[in-house]
């Protein structure tokens, strides 16, 4: 029996279109009770609202939800990477060394004012991994095609990136990886990256992950966004586990949805969002 890893919590409401709202939310919430079990139903208190309170607007330019130092990073972030190629320097950096695969491509980087360090994965796909977990987002042989950059100082604090290309490109479906698995295998592959492209594809959104990092676990915020700087999803973290108010919005202007889950325990809230598909 083989075993597929597949990301598919992130940016959860971001996806989802309600024909009716009041029930929709509620069936929205019935599904995180379902897909976090058994946190989901014994660990989170839920607020729905079908209008956003402006607090909580779901902007990166929210100085009610990101610190001004938090929104300079984050804007920098499409700047810096939305270009970069295997041939490119990141700017303010010398390349160290580069690591090649048939899965991957590891840019290591230098940084020439500050003792920082960073490593940029490129992703060919279709590398899946083994593990549930953290992992399974950034490492080189994590699910799906997607650039992951790594920015570390010599103390271990720093933040992590993961942009994903858009599951439309089908590479999973041309891969060996592919030919080598039954008809059935097949099939379940085929359905859970219908699933994906789905996600991605539903009002446009294609989310960055953003999480900063220290002692190389996640602490501080773990955020989704897109191109219009609209947030997805926000959480906090210490010592790798989601604490305290995690937060998830509707994409765009058509929606203003907002789900606020409170979370009475740390949980492990990547455990969850890396879902393990058995075939």
């Amino acid at each position: 029996m083989k075993k597929i890893i597949f990301i598919i919590g992130l940016g959860l409401l971001s996806n989802v279109t309600f024909a009716d709202t009041t029930h929709g939310m509620e069936d929205l919430v019935d599904m995180i009770k379902e897909l976090y079990a058994p946190d989901g139903k014994t660990n989170m208190s839920f607020s729905a609202y079908t209008n956003c309170p402006p607090q909580f607007t779901n902007s990166i330019y929210n100085t009610n939800l990101f610190t001004l130092e938090q929104q300079k990073i984050i804007k920098e972030i499409l700047e810096k990477y939305s270009n970069l190629t295997t041939n490119s320097l990141l700017p303010g950096t010398v390349l160290s060394g580069k690591d090649v695969s048939s899965n991957y491509c590891i840019l290591h980087f230098k940084h020439t004012s500050s003792d920082a360090t960073e490593d940029v994965i490129f992703r060919n796909g279709p590398g899946f991994s083994q593990k549930r977990g953290y992992e399974a987002l950034i490492s080189p042989l994590g699910e799906g095609a997607s650039l992951v950059a790594r920015y570390r100082l010599k103390d271990n604090t720093g933040y992590d990136v993961k942009m994903n290309k858009h599951a439309n490109d089908n590479s999973l479906l041309k891969s060996d990886f592919f030919k080598k698995l039954t008809p059935d295998e097949q099939r379940c592959a085929e359905k859970e990256l219908l699933l994906l492209q789905q996600q991605q594809s539903a009002n446009k959104w294609e989310p960055v992950f953003f999480v900063e990092i220290k002692n190389n676990k996640p602490n501080g915020i773990f955020i989704a966004f897109g191109k219009n700087n609209y947030i997805s999803e926000l959480l906090h973290f210490k010592d790798g586990k989601a604490f305290g108010k995690w937060l998830m919005w509707s994409y765009g202007k058509e929606y203003n949805y907002l789900v606020q889950i409170t979370l009475k325990s740390p949980m492990d809230y990547f455990y969850y969002v890396t879902q393990e598909i058995r075939m």
